[in-house]
């Protein structure tokens, strides 16, 4: 059975689904987020999204750096 995600999430869950502080890209803007209470909220979208593009560009780093090895012979 598949788990429905919440339209919004708490930065503990935000934090554990990227696997890095979300509060750091929180403050510095990255992340929307929004205050409930004393409690900080941030879009399940928003956090997907990010995690989604995170992963695009460490696929695209990788990528760039086969090449050069290509482009230096490093790889047999």
């Amino acid at each position: 059975m598949v788990a429905s995600v919440p339209n919004e999430l708490t930065t503990t869950a935000a934090a554990t689904i990227l696997g890095i502080s979300s509060m750091n890209l929180v403050e510095d803007g990255t992340l929307p987020a929004r205050e409930v209470g004393s409690r900080t909220r941030l879009l399940s979208e928003d956090v997907f999204a990010y995690k989604q593009r995170q992963q695009a560009e460490r696929r695209q780093a990788f990528d760039e750096l086969r090449r050069i090895e290509d482009d230096l012979g490093l790889v047999d």
